[in-house]
């Protein structure tokens, strides 16, 4: 598995861990790029001892920088490429390359609020006064089809100081809990329980 990003990588340590503790049996992180820099999910890539790159993309051709991407992903032998907080929108021709082994997760139920990321979705669910929350884990960034919605079922707190830890926190939670399970479904050594 290849993994994108361009945040803290928060999204990659429980990964790391389920791996290491033998939960997603098959897989294993080959490679971690970043178009920043100093992104932390490079930082957490280099602690684990994975392969790491930046690809900057400022001033470039979407197309360059995507090639190069590609590029880096086949040499790394990647089959499944996870998107943990890659704040650039794919390109069709990108996800026609990868088409059917990318998987992004989004904190919010999409297509509610859509383009926004981590604790300001949160916040802004709990501004609408919306009553529940989630994540999405789609096959696109960007737009596309939905392969599996989380919805918890606890109420959105309404109290503060601070009024999104605790939501975020059990966002945070069923969010990995549904990228896990769906990465669970991508290993080549899972199968579904006998009943």
């Amino acid at each position: 598995m290849g993994v994108l990003g361009s945040t803290r990588g928060s999204s990659l340590v429980p990964i790391l861990s389920a791996i290491a503790g033998g939960d997603l049996g098959g897989v294993s992180v080959v490679t971690v790029i970043s178009n920043v820099a100093n992104a932390g999910i490079l930082e957490k890539a280099a602690a684990a001892g994975i392969p790491h790159h930046t690809v900057l993309c400022a001033g470039r051709p979407k197309s360059a920088h995507e090639d190069e991407i590609s590029s880096l992903l086949h040499s790394a032998g990647v089959d499944i490429v996870l998107c943990c907080g890659w704040m650039r929108i794919l390109s069709p021709t990108f996800v026609a390359r990868w088409r059917h082994r990318i998987i992004n997760v989004h904190p919010s139920l999409l297509p509610a609020h859509a383009g926004g990321m981590d604790l300001e979705v949160h916040a802004a669910v709990l501004k609408a006064k919306e009553n529940v929350s989630g994540c999405t884990v789609s096959s696109f960034v960007g737009g596309g089809p939905v392969n599996s919605f989380y919805h918890p079922t606890a109420l959105c707190p309404t109290y503060s100081p601070p009024p999104s830890h605790p939501f975020h926190l059990l966002c945070y939670y069923a969010r990995f809990m549904l990228l896990l399970r769906r990465l669970m479904l991508a290993s080549p050594l899972y199968s579904e329980p006998a009943l």
